[in-house]
């Protein structure tokens, strides 16, 4: 969610965010009712396929912006001024508008003041880049060093995800084997490459990093098998469960992380599509509105639901997509009206 300058701006990255906005939307629609609705409905199965193939929304703003702030040697000094300034001008703005809907809905004003401090529920996502770009200081020499940063990577690629996934695929009455994995997992505390690091470093390394033909396609074909194997693997703990069941929505899944791998090659490789100069700019418009349509979109999808508008109104397979797209273009919109105003456009969007 950063913007580079015009004269320096990657053109994929912009597509990205586009695409990465919209798809955090149909997640948002999606998970409306992917909890409550019986996970053997079509309408629920509906729900899982658009979450499954959406996944990897997160995990395309934290590598776009791994790409950016890892490949050119930002002062701390300025990390802060301009972009955790930033971040935190407008988490105070939009936690606070979020808490004073709540307390008009009718929640006492203790909850109110907690919901203000937490931040409305999307908002954990700045509170997690925030924590990225303090550390940026210390992973740019890693991302500096080729080797240094595929050993991270490969390091990433144990702790973060093939442990933890090999954890959650033991059956669940191996009680003691489970148990048993989780305390030595535990007891490595290898925090370091955890968490949303791996997906930043990632980013500025499948950036940098020219892929040949066979790579890529064989980086295209996992990224489908990601997206379709959390789609059956949730229907199938789902169905086992007889409830939903989001192991394999995590992040840190390996299926996901497959799916965000082939998006983010995909884009920089075939991205943007448009070769008409005016659709570019209407890229690179969008892309600067995309930080205000993320903050804004939950007001739209409140109100709709409010009126009763929700991702099972009518047949799911094209309530999700049309009233996810009314909200995107609601939230662009709304977005690009702060943006007129200059100082609510340098602080809260």
């Amino acid at each position: 969610m950063d913007e580079p300058s015009v004269r320096n701006r990657t053109e994929y990255f912009d597509s990205l965010r586009v695409i990465a906005t919209f798809a955090v939307i149909i997640l948002h629609m999606s998970a409306q009712d992917w909890a409550t609705a019986p996970v053997t409905s079509a309408d629920w199965r509906v729900l899982n396929v658009y979450d499954s193939l959406v996944r990897c929304a997160v995990p395309l703003f934290v590598m776009i912006s791994g790409a950016l702030f890892l490949s050119t040697d930002r002062a701390i000094k300025r990390i802060f001024q301009k972009n955790i300034l930033r971040i935190a001008t407008a988490f105070v703005f939009w936690s606070v508008v979020y808490a004073l809907l709540d307390f008009r809905r009718g929640c006492d004003l203790h909850t109110a003041i907690f919901r203000a401090l937490e931040g409305h529920y999307h908002m954990w996502f700045l509170f997690m880049i925030v924590g990225l770009y303090l550390i940026v200081p210390l992973v740019r020499p890693i991302a500096a060093s080729e080797a240094l940063m595929k050993y991270f990577l490969l390091l990433a690629l144990v702790f973060a995800f093939l442990l933890p996934q090999l954890i959650t695929c033991i059956p669940p009455r191996y009680v003691l084997l489970i148990q048993t994995a989780r305390q030595i997992n535990f007891y490595l505390s290898f925090h370091f490459t955890l968490g949303y690091v791996s997906y930043f470093v990632l980013g500025y390394y499948l950036s940098r990093t020219p892929l040949g033909k066979r790579a890529e396609q064989a980086v295209y074909s996992l990224g489908i098998l990601g997206f379709a194997a959390t789609a059956l693997l949730t229907k199938h703990l789902s169905f086992q469960a007889q409830s939903a069941v989001e192991t394999f929505y995590s992040p840190f899944s390996l299926t996901v992380l497959l799916e965000s791998i082939g998006v983010f090659v995909f884009a920089k490789n075939h991205l943007p599509l448009a070769r008409a100069p005016r659709a570019r700019r209407l890229i690179r418009k969008l892309s600067d509105f995309s930080f205000g349509a993320y903050l804004i979109h939950p007001l739209f999808i409140e109100l709709l639901e409010h009126f009763g508008v929700h991702a099972t109104s009518f047949s799911p397979l094209l309530a999700v997509p049309l009233i996810a797209l009314s909200i995107f273009a609601a939230s662009m919109l709304l977005s690009a009206l702060i943006h007129r105003i200059p100082v609510l456009k340098a602080y809260v969007v």
